[in-house]
Order: structure tokens, then C-alpha cells, then sequence
């Protein structure tokens, strides 16, 4: 994700925000990144809602699968 947070950056984590943003960003770089805690730690990523499911979507260039 380096291309959209440059190292040694700052980042602010809204605590208060639970609810996904599902639509309405024009761009890679506009759409919100979540902070999501979980059973293996945390993950830093884009989020899609798939009926009850959360899923945790890779950055496009990285090649990485989608986690659930």
C-alpha cells in the first residue's frame, strides 16, 4: 500500500467509525482504508460487505486473494 500511504507517514485512526463507506469514491486513492482487529492480529485494508460477511480486500497491484 505504499503507494497510497507513504512511509513514515501520520494517520489519524477515527475509533468512533463503524460503519463502511460503501460507495461514492472516485478513485483507488479516495476510497477509505479500515483498520480491522481480528483473531490473527490486524489488517489494514480496503472492505466490502458480501451479505453477512466482511471481506478484506487486497490493494489491486499487490497479487495478494481476498481474506474473509
Amino acid at each position: 500500500m505504499g503507494d497510497l500511504i507513504a512511509p513514515r507517514s501520520l494517520l489519524e485512526i477515527d475509533v468512533m467509525q463503524n460503519a463502511l463507506q460503501m460507495s461514492g469514491w472516485t478513485s483507488v486513492r479516495a476510497r477509505p482504508i479500515y483498520l480491522v482487529w481480528h483473531n490473527n492480529g490486524h489488517s489494514c485494508r480496503c472492505c466490502q460487505v458480501q451479505g453477512s460477511e466482511l471481506i478484506l480486500l487486497p490493494y489491486p497491484l499487490s497479487r495478494h486473494p481476498s481474506d474473509i
